[in-house]
């Protein structure tokens, strides 16, 4: 603000000191000379001071919205990768599936193909039951302790968990499934939007699946659509929808 005052002091000063001012011809000589006339009216600041104020103004605004930028709070995802070290889970050997853990074709094709790259495929946020409150569905993993074979890096016990979000800010750990696969993996956890799907593939029937609420599903990274967990009738369902 300083800046800016001593910058329209000099425009003033400028304005008087290039005004328009001449003396009245028809004064006599050993008289007074009369009061200096202004033509044309307060003239124009100029354009020099105009482009100095402008700058002070822009480069305050710029200095207060570009060297201190707004942080976000860090998503539900990006804490529970961060801190799911204290929860209960983890002290029976269990992690979080990192993007670490992803084969290298996985990794390429989250970092490439969503937009933007996927930082925690093991990971989907949402009110998966409908009540306000944000859910988190995390992928988990252990070593099995099982011989390593061909074509499987290191045994694991894959882990399918939601922290259900609680009104006075906790969470509960509902366990849903758990199956045996490898580390490098490229099974992921997306996100399902609310809305009907099918028909499945997998029953005679051939039914769709109708979501009132936002859903997850686990399955390969290419996969057109996986298992699908929603919330039914007070509890979690599955359904395999694909591969």
């Amino acid at each position: 603000m300083r800046n800016l005052q001593t910058v329209e002091s000099a425009g003033q000063r400028e304005l008087v000191r290039t005004s328009d001012i001449r003396q009245n011809p028809k004064t006599r000589e050993g008289q007074d000379q009369k009061k200096p006339q202004i033509r044309g009216g307060p003239r124009r600041m100029p354009m020099r001071n105009v482009r100095a104020i402008l700058g002070t103004i822009l480069f305050g605004a710029c200095w207060v919205g570009c060297s201190s930028p707004k942080t976000s709070a860090p998503s539900l995802c990006q804490y529970w990768a961060s801190n799911f070290k204290r929860s209960t889970i983890s002290s029976h050997g269990y992690q979080v599936v990192a993007l670490r853990d992803y084969t290298g074709d996985a990794q390429r094709f989250f970092h490439d193909i969503p937009k933007p790259p996927k930082k925690f495929p093991a990971c989907v946020e949402g009110d998966f039951n409908g009540d306000g409150i944000q859910d988190v569905a995390l992928l988990l993993w252990r070593e099995s302790g099982e011989p390593r074979r061909e074509g499987c890096g290191v045994p694991v016990k894959m882990r399918i968990v939601v922290m259900k979000g609680q009104k006075n800010g906790t969470s509960r750990t509902l366990d849903l499934a758990e199956f045996d696969d490898c580390i490098p993996t490229e099974e992921a956890l997306r996100y399902v939007s609310p809305g009907i799907y099918g028909p499945n593939p997998y029953d005679p029937k051939k039914t769709r699946l109708e979501l009132k609420h936002p859903a997850f599903e686990v399955g390969g990274f290419e996969a057109a659509m996986g298992t699908v967990f929603f919330w039914q009738d007070n509890k979690f369902e599955s359904l395999r929808m694909g591969e």
